[in-house]
């Protein structure tokens, strides 16, 4: 086992092809933690991981999130302190 301490960079490590800035806290093998930053009126585009779970953690600011598991949609309001997940295979 290693530990690892990261500090968050104020220079996204990739900027993905919707735009959004993803900056990489820190990994493990089976997972990773990162910061992915929208600005305001920014949207991003719905992706489908077949095998990747994913948690999302408002910090800052408001907006929706759209997710789908291909027999039901929801939207989620976005505010701090709100966490949802994304199943695998889930838009």
């Amino acid at each position: 086992m290693s530990w690892q301490t990261h500090r968050c960079s104020s220079e996204p490590d990739v900027v993905a092809p919707d735009g959004s800035e993803i900056r990489l806290l820190t990994q493990i093998r089976a997972a990773s933690m990162v910061l992915c930053t929208l600005r305001p009126g920014q949207t991003t585009r719905a992706v489908q991981h077949r095998g990747v779970e994913e948690l999302w953690y408002s910090i800052s600011g408001h907006g929706e999130l759209w997710r789908s598991d291909g027999m039901r949609d929801e939207i989620v309001s976005l505010e701090p302190g709100v966490a949802v997940n994304i199943p695998a295979a889930a838009r």
